[in-house]
Order: C-alpha cells, then sequence, then structure tokens
C-alpha cells in the first residue's frame, strides 16, 4: 500500500503499512 510515492512520501507510507 505504499504505491502513492515510491520516491517522495514512501517513508510515511511504509511506516503506516508496518504499524510503526
Amino acid at each position: 500500500m505504499y504505491n502513492t510515492q515510491k520516491a517522495g512520501g514512501h517513508c510515511s507510507i511504509v511506516v503506516r503499512d508496518l504499524g510503526l
């Protein structure tokens, strides 16, 4: 679920996906 900005705000998406 981190397909929005795989270069800019993918970090935020990843964190949300991980549940951190």
